[in-house]
């Protein structure tokens, strides 16, 4: 049997005030608390439970999470827990939970419980902490009260960013990006350059969707990373050649030349925005069929195609603004411009049916039709892109 633990880390502001409040208090009162760097601020979500099925425990953690977008919380006072027989108390930040972060975990328990031996506090009511210090603290307990009235707490909200799965030693097994909508391994969890896509995603997140309808916080895409648009691929779509003129004598051969063309430019690492209608036709495969077999780490806006689950790519909103180089882009499948901005916008839809209004580059429109008919067949980088439209 495997020990394992279900919790949400805290970051940014967030860690910073849990921990330098604990900080505080362990120096004040010479108390052991949440103190050393190594000790990430965390929220438990469910356990310690144990099984002896970790295959399938990874399994329902996923197909959980998978179904989540990411989720706030605030903190809600500071408190404490356990009585002076035995010295167990413990003191605390106080976390009020979104719904949505109820839910999950109500529905990670619920799924746990069926072939796992839960912890003693998981089937009640969700009462979620952070812990500031926990040993030695029963002597002063008063006057460490008294003196966190004095502290104040930030009223924002916070986001969590993901859910992590824990085993022996609190090592990690799992993690759940919710701003990816990932799975990712140990290993892809620790990464510096995965963290930092997270952020960024966090960062360009208004109070609603992410991104929404206003450019103001542009997702940055750094410039060491190479970045690539493409739309409207039809893989498995026969009558696609015909409507569209398209020089292939069939659907496999259409396919093959697209994913060959496709990984032929675009390494692991690199980001493609992929711009709606991956897949279509009568018994074509699904969109994650095809996500399998490409390269990169692709940010997905739906088409009106697209209506399979999509769990192999980021799922962004049909407006999606990025800054690369120091230029503001519009990201969307259908080009219906937004009343409020006149900036460039690449787009798909369109295919090559109306060249006149959407040919590839339309510099009095500011459009860039990035539909496969116009790329080649293929990736269009955006350094090919920015150099093009340079030119208008």
């Amino acid at each position: 049997m495997g020990g394992y633990l279900l919790e949400f880390r805290l970051t940014g502001s967030a860690r910073e005030f849990v921990r330098e409040t604990a900080v505080k208090v362990s120096r004040i009162f010479h108390v052991q608390g949440v103190t050393h760097r190594r000790v990430v601020p965390h929220v438990t979500i469910a356990g310690p439970f144990e099984t002896d099925d970790e295959r399938r425990l990874i399994h329902v953690f996923n197909e959980v999470c998978i179904n989540y977008q990411p989720m706030t919380f605030q903190f809600d006072g500071l408190g404490s827990f356990g009585n002076l027989v035995g010295g167990n108390r413990v003191l605390k930040v106080n976390i009020k939970p979104s719904e949505e972060l109820v839910r999950l975990r109500s529905e990670l328990v619920e799924r746990l419980s069926t072939f796992c031996v839960m912890g003693k506090h998981d089937d009640g009511q969700y009462n979620p902490h952070a812990t500031l210090a926990f040993k030695d603290i029963d002597r002063k307990f008063g006057e460490i009260k008294k003196f966190l009235q004095t502290i104040e707490i930030p009223s924002i909200k916070h986001f969590v960013l993901r859910v992590t799965l824990l085993g022996r030693g609190s090592m990690i097994v799992r993690e759940f990006d919710l701003f990816q909508r990932r799975s990712l391994t140990r290993h892809e969890s620790l990464n510096q350059e995965n963290r930092k896509l997270t952020l960024r995603l966090m960062q360009a997140r208004n109070e609603g969707d992410l991104i929404g309808t206003t450019p103001s916080r542009p997702f940055e895409i750094d410039s060491a990373t190479r970045a690539f648009v493409i739309s409207d691929t039809h893989f498995d779509h026969e009558n696609i050649i015909r409507y569209c003129s398209r020089p292939f004598g069939s659907s496999r051969e259409m396919n093959n030349t697209i994913e060959r063309n496709w990984n032929a430019r675009v390494g692991q690492k690199d980001i493609v925005f992929f711009l709606g209608d991956m897949t279509f036709g009568r018994g074509h495969s699904s969109v994650d069929y095809w996500l399998r077999r490409l390269s990169g780490r692709v940010f997905f806006i739906r088409g009106n195609h697209d209506l399979d689950p999509i769990t192999k790519a980021l799922e962004i909103p049909s407006e999606f603004y990025v800054r690369y180089e120091g230029r503001d882009l519009m990201l969307t499948h259908d080009p219906l411009r937004p009343s409020n901005w006149s900036g460039w916008m690449v787009h798909g839809d369109k295919h090559n049916n109306s060249p006149t209004d959407y040919p590839f580059i339309n510099c009095g429109k500011k459009t860039v039709n990035a539909c496969v008919e116009m790329t080649g067949y293929a990736p269009l980088s955006l350094d090919d892109l920015l150099l093009r439209i340079s030119h208008c």
